[in-house]
């Protein structure tokens, strides 16, 4: 959202539980609505209830329901797309360098990166998982890229 707020919500009721955000002075997950929150651009949920938030200042950060903050990374890059794999803790980013980067969702280190630079921005991630893993990445120019990773390699 534009003012910060990340509202939280009972899945089932739709009754609000909580509003979080992140201080911009500190950087921190605080709970309410504040005017010294930064933006939000991007947020994906974890099936675990995890969610991670990409700020408009470059920042990700991996936050519990309850607000607390698990993890964060400057990424130096505004991003376009985000995804979690679903059967995995694995979190797939894409942006204006071109790159997309593999995170372990736990704690936002850099796994692999795939350079489809030449291609442009990164305009959409998707992850399918069948007896392999793919990721489909769109970029800039419309290109598709497909890339192909088998259980046993992404096991290493």
């Amino acid at each position: 959202s534009e003012d910060g707020s990340i509202c939280v919500h009972n899945i089932r009721s739709g009754e609000f539980i909580r509003s979080l955000h992140i201080d911009a002075a500190t950087g921190e997950v605080r709970e309410s609505c504040a005017r010294d929150a930064i933006s939000v651009k991007l947020l994906e949920i974890h099936f675990n209830g995890s969610f991670v938030a990409h700020l408009v200042d470059g920042s990700l950060h991996v936050i519990s329901l309850n607000g607390e903050s698990l993890c964060n990374k400057d990424l130096g890059e505004g991003l376009n797309a985000m995804v979690i794999c679903p059967d995995s803790e694995i979190l797939v980013t894409g942006g204006e360098l071109g790159c997309a980067r593999i995170y372990s969702l736990h704690d936002l280190r850099l796994q692999c990166t795939v350079d489809v630079e030449s291609h442009g921005d990164i305009t959409s991630l998707a992850v399918a998982s069948t007896e392999s893993q793919l990721l489909c990445i769109g970029s800039d120019d419309g290109m598709l890229s497909i890339v192909h990773a088998s259980r046993e390699d992404s096991k290493g």
